[in-house]
């Protein structure tokens, strides 16, 4: 081999050894222990807790090994940012109303049911459907997710869209839908809905958990060590008008507080946080992150409950990237359900650092903060690869950040995952699914 040919040879090696660098992987970590306050400083929004808007920030990609290319992409996100529903939407303000009627209102009730009102219209005929944020949040992840992953989404591509019957999560998928395809119009995309997906993304023993004695014990016993509620009625009723369950109020006046960075775009910026003290204000958003920590993450007393009824939408998801993979006619299966069937989910695949067990109370000691994980639009992407060799790699994106699967922490390439060693695993979980 002449000299030009040899330095030529070492160059190209040189080049194709710089292309299949793969930098090391920086896993997501929980805030440091007792850093709530200051987590929260960083986006007052996150008050809300799991009613918080979604944050747009995607996480830097891992590159493939070399000669991996996305090929397929199955998704599952909870609806976008919605109005409240029952009492959460309206309850505060009706006590208001009637306190008002009876001349029994402090000043500052006054002043907080005046801003109230606009909040309360905008749930008449709309209770617990998809604000405008809503949709746009919806929109942004689709567009996000066709340019991050553009080689998916080729013309004459099928993308299968299914949704629970609720409105708010047909319309959220009536969004990501028509972003995807505004982005690329030769895509094929069609959208089911029924009783079928409903109990598929929101499993009918979800509820059970509520049904449980022990959980309204440890729900009433969280509030009360985070919240007192009778300075909260007080401030805002006069002495002589009984408040049925000042907790209740409470609560309800959260929610609708809570709810307001949702309808910013129907009802511009209302700051209603501002009516609770600060100490009131990490209270209750201590109490609701411990309260939904418990209910449907992996809480020690209730996780196992709640993780076991997502075994059929696994089985879905498991099933359904095998039709993709063996047609090559598939972009992606995108799924709009709940925030009770997303993280169950999550935690029954065991990705980290949201699967963390912790006893119900103690998480939010321990960093782990529901807004950086359950905020409205909140989603779960499965992301394939495939090489010339018809091998498959797949990487976790949980709310478009790269996260890890501990249960295979060998995988040489994590956080890609070989899908010959992945899917095994996966359909290990779901011992259930096909047993009458």
């Amino acid at each position: 081999m002449n000299a030009v040919r040899k330095f030529a040879v070492l160059l190209l090696a040189g080049a194709l050894l710089y292309a299949c660098a793969r930098p090391a992987f920086t896993p997501q970590s929980l805030p440091e222990l007792a850093d709530f306050e200051a987590d929260l400083q960083g986006d007052q929004g996150r008050l809300a807790v799991l009613f918080h808007s979604y944050e747009v920030a995607p996480g830097p990609d891992t590159p493939p090994p070399c000669g991996y290319k996305p090929c397929y992409i199955s998704h599952y996100s909870r609806h976008g940012s919605r109005r409240q529903y029952g009492s959460g939407g309206v309850g505060a303000f009706e006590l208001l109303k009637e306190a008002f009627s009876k001349d029994l209102l402090t000043p500052e009730g006054a002043a907080l049911m005046a801003e109230l009102e606009p909040l309360a219209a905008c749930h008449i005929g709309m209770d617990g459907e998809l604000t405008l944020r809503g949709g746009k949040e919806h929109q942004g992840i689709a567009k996000r997710m066709y340019k991050r992953f553009r080689p998916v989404f080729r013309s004459g591509q099928k993308v299968h869209g299914k949704s629970s019957t609720f409105r708010r999560c047909i319309t959220s998928m009536a969004n990501f839908g028509g972003a995807l395809w505004s982005e690329s119009p030769g895509l094929e995309i069609d959208f089911q809905s029924g009783d079928k997906y409903s109990e598929l993304f929101l499993h009918h023993y979800l509820f059970d958990v509520h049904a449980d004695k022990r959980f309204q014990e440890l729900e009433d016993s969280l509030f009360y060590a985070h919240v007192d509620p009778l300075p909260i009625v007080n401030r805002f009723f006069k002495q002589g008008f009984q408040v049925p369950s000042p907790m209740d109020f409470a609560m309800d006046f959260f929610y609708v507080a809570a709810d307001a960075e949702d309808l910013v775009e129907e009802v511009g910026e209302l700051d209603i946080m501002k009516y609770f003290s600060r100490e009131e204000q990490l209270g209750l958003s201590i109490f609701f992150n411990e309260k939904y920590y418990m209910t449907f993450c992996n809480s020690f007393q209730f996780g196992d409950w709640s993780s076991w009824s997502t075994q059929w939408m696994l089985n879905d998801i498991v099933s359904c990237a095998d039709a993709a993979l063996s047609s090559g006619d598939v972009a992606a299966d995108i799924r709009f359900g709940h925030d009770a069937g997303l993280i169950p989910l999550i935690n029954l695949i065991g990705l980290d650092p949201i699967s963390r067990r912790y006893n119900a109370g103690d998480a939010w000691k321990n960093g782990w903060y529901i807004w950086r994980w359950v905020c409205m639009g909140s989603n779960l992407q499965m992301v394939f690869y495939r090489n010339s060799s018809s091998d498959v790699l797949v990487k976790f994106l949980f709310n478009e950040k790269e996260v890890l699967l501990p249960a295979l922490q060998n995988a040489p390439y994590a956080p890609y995952y070989k899908w010959s060693e992945l899917r095994p695993y996966l359909v290990s979980l779901c011992p259930d699914v096909g047993r009458s």
